[in-house]
């Protein structure tokens, strides 16, 4: 039993690191450009920033929170890409979406 309760709290030792690390400008821009996600950013498009100052706060509230880097918040500022972050928990990023929400061809 003492086994079992030590190997579950490794593991959720190891999801808790996972969602902790901040994502680095690479990792950013990755998820920023994957077809994926841009699909999910036009189905969640009820969610776009109204106004660019709206994008702004996004990706400082991201930052902030540990989720980005700087360099990633400074990125996604300047070219119009924010992060859309879990409302709940605040603890993870579930995609990170682009002003513009046309439909992915």
């Amino acid at each position: 039993m003492t086994f079992k309760t030590l190997a579950l709290a490794g593991a959720l030792s190891l999801f808790t690191f996972e969602s902790a690390a901040a994502l680095s400008l690479d990792e950013y821009i990755e998820r920023a450009t994957s077809y994926e996600e841009r699909y999910q950013c036009w189905e969640a498009r009820y969610m776009r920033p109204r106004k660019i100052e709206e994008i702004r706060l996004r990706n400082e509230f991201a930052r902030d929170q540990g989720l980005i880097t700087e360099q990633s918040s400074q990125w996604g500022i300047r070219n119009g890409f924010y992060p859309i972050v879990d409302f709940f928990s605040r603890d993870r990023i579930h995609l990170i979406c682009y002003i513009s929400h046309s439909k992915p061809i």
